[in-house]
């Protein structure tokens, strides 16, 4: 197997069992709640101060329908609510629910585990070296996805 091919079967196979072992943090969550769903969560919060559906749908990079889709179904399930901006009642607001706050604390903490596991195996060099490589490939990824 050549280092192109080494470097492939490594970001599938790593990519899948990130999936893999979200799913089972998912699970003791709530086994209805999918990975889209907590991305979603994810995003109601990085969105901050700006958490309208118009900038969530942009940080996901899903069109406000799809968003619209999750969001549904989140609201339905207990982890979100929507809330008509007090400025501008066009505007939607969106905001985590005690559920969905305790969902994302979850997620958050699987994150932080498994970022600490690698960060405590790793040489600082090591750790360095390897967020230096992995920027040009979300780089790549930002990229790609913008010319498709």
């Amino acid at each position: 197997m050549d280092l192109r091919e080494k470097y492939n079967d490594f970001f599938v196979k790593c990519f899948n069992l990130i999936l893999k072992r979200e799913k089972e943090m998912l699970s003791m969550i709530d086994k209805r709640l999918s990975i889209t769903e907590i991305h979603v969560i994810e995003y109601i919060v990085e969105a901050g101060k700006n958490n309208t559906s118009k900038q969530v749908a942009k940080l996901l990079r899903v069109s406000p329908g799809t968003l619209t889709t999750a969001v549904n179904t989140l609201c339905k399930k207990g982890y979100v609510r929507r809330e008509k901006d007090g400025a501008d009642k066009r505007v939607i607001r969106l905001f985590l629910t005690e559920k969905g706050e305790k969902a994302h604390a979850v997620h958050i903490a699987f994150h932080k585990r498994m970022v600490d596991s690698f960060l405590s195996a790793a040489s600082e060099e090591e750790a360095v070296s390897l967020i230096a490589a992995l920027e040009k490939l979300k780089d790549f990824l930002g990229e790609y996805h913008a010319k498709i």
